[in-house]
């Protein structure tokens, strides 16, 4: 996720946490599986949530490198703040990972203005955020050498990208789908 924080006061704008809030918890979803692998490099991933913590809060992503998703770190405001000057617009990326539950919640941005302590809350256009883990039927057993077997996943349906990245087709047996590790 995105999320862009711009000044627009004549002063600094000093953001102390960024939070979800309104967390709710399901099992995975198991309708339809749009399989289109991460297609960014990860370098400008900044803070993520784990929402398999009780109470997900931002952390500092960690590792990323050679294709590894990155970890969460330590909480990304425990040692700062994020300072946004006037006219400027700053870019944060939000990495988010959920392995149990399928999630929706809302983010909450806490902000002080001057001397004035403020809050927002963002949503996605009227609707909660949603993520889910995979639906995984069972999970991928790896050896020292990387030899063994895939992790399956259940849907109705899946969607994946095509092998030259041009289209996306619908998968045979989307019931015993082999997703491999990371995913299951």
């Amino acid at each position: 996720m995105r999320l862009a924080v711009e000044g627009r006061r004549n002063q600094p704008l000093h953001v102390d946490s960024i939070k979800p809030v309104n967390i709710r918890r399901a099992k995975p979803y198991n309708g339809t599986l749009l399989l289109v692998p991460p297609q960014d490099s990860g370098n400008a991933v900044e803070m993520m949530f784990d929402f398999d913590e009780t109470e997900p809060r931002a952390r500092v992503a960690v590792g990323g490198e050679d294709g590894a998703a990155p970890q969460p770190g330590e909480p990304f405001f425990q040692k700062k703040t994020l300072t946004i000057e006037d006219a400027v617009e700053d870019v944060l990326v939000i990495r988010s990972t959920a392995t149990r539950w399928a999630v929706s919640f809302e983010i909450r941005i806490d902000y002080r203005l001057g001397d004035q302590a403020k809050h927002v809350v963002i949503d996605d256009g009227g609707h909660p955020f949603a993520l889910s883990p995979p639906n995984c039927t069972d999970r991928s057993r790896r050896s020292a050498d990387g030899s063994g077997d895939d992790g399956h996943a259940s849907y109705e349906r899946i969607w994946e990208l095509s092998g030259d990245f041009q289209a996306i087709k619908e998968v045979s047996g989307p019931d015993r789908f082999p997703l491999g590790a990371p995913y299951c």
